[in-house]
């Protein structure tokens, strides 16, 4: 399932990317590059985001999830954990 998971975000190299930051269950943070086709800028109530995928959709209670990140991270692998506040649903699949 697709999500949006909250980022922040920074000019990319090129001006069809957008650089992104996020900051993992374990207070880590993962920087990457994607297309601005996957990024979605903030307004008043919501924070940028990024589209990202669930492995497993989350379950009543749990704090955090696992996600799959749109490309390689300077820091860490693709698969992440993230706190469920983080995300929300986004486009169907």
């Amino acid at each position: 399932m697709k999500y949006w998971l909250s980022c922040e975000s920074f000019d990319g190299m090129f001006s069809s990317e957008v650089g992104i930051s996020v900051t993992t269950a374990d207070e880590q943070k993962a920087t990457f590059y994607v297309d601005k086709e996957l990024y979605r800028e903030g307004n008043g109530r919501k924070q940028p985001s990024v589209l990202v995928w669930v492995t497993q959709e989350p379950s009543e209670g749990e704090e955090s999830i696992c996600v799959l990140l749109p490309t390689q991270p300077f820091e860490t692998g693709r698969y992440v954990m993230v706190h469920r506040s983080q995300v929300e649903p986004g486009v169907a699949a």
